[in-house]
C-alpha cells in the first residue's frame, strides 16, 4: 500500500518556511553581510525554493536575510516541469544602476557566502544520495 504524500502547506510568511537543517551551505559572515545589504537595497532578484511542507530546498541564506527585513512573501506554486521567471517591473537593465548592481550582487553574494559544510555532505554521500553529477574524483571538496 502506497502512503498519500503529506498536503501542501499553505505559505503565507516567511514564518511558515523551515530552514533546511541538512544544507550543505555554512554561508559565510561576509556573504550573509553581502546578501542582507542587496536584499535591503536592491530588493529580491531571486525566488525560494521550498516543498510541499514548506522546508526550504534552495534559498536558506536568502530566508534567514529576508526574515531579518520581514519581507512579505508571493507564493507560485510550482510542479517543476515550468521555470518560474520573477519579473521586477521596477527595473530596466539597458538603464538602470539598480538592475546592473543586483545582477553583480545575484552573483557576488552567492560566490562570498558559499562555504561547504564538507561533513554534511559525507553525510549524505553515507547515506546513499549521489553526488557524481556535482563533483569528481579531481575536486577537493570531497576527497580525502
Amino acid at each position: 500500500m502506497t502512503q498519500s504524500p503529506l498536503p501542501v502547506k499553505s505559505i503565507r510568511t516567511l514564518h511558515d518556511l523551515t530552514l533546511d537543517p541538512h544544507n550543505a551551505n555554512r554561508g559565510t559572515p561576509r556573504g550573509h553581510h553581502a546578501l542582507a545589504h542587496s536584499l535591503q537595497e536592491l530588493g529580491a532578484g531571486r525566488s525560494i525554493v521550498a516543498d510541499r511542507t514548506g522546508h526550504v530546498i534552495a534559498g536558506n541564506k536568502t530566508l534567514e536575510q529576508a526574515t531579518q527585513l520581514d519581507l512579505p512573501v508571493h507564493v507560485i506554486r510550482s510542479d517543476g516541469t515550468a521555470l518560474v521567471v520573477v519579473q521586477r517591473t521596477d527595473l530596466d537593465l539597458t538603464g538602470d544602476d539598480r538592475a546592473r548592481r543586483l545582477a553583480v550582487a545575484d552573483n557576488r553574494a552567492s560566490e562570498l557566502g558559499l562555504d561547504w559544510d564538507v561533513a554534511q555532505l559525507k553525510t549524505q554521500l553515507a547515506e546513499g544520495l549521489d553526488l557524481t553529477e556535482f563533483w569528481n574524483d579531481a575536486d577537493e571538496v570531497l576527497s580525502g
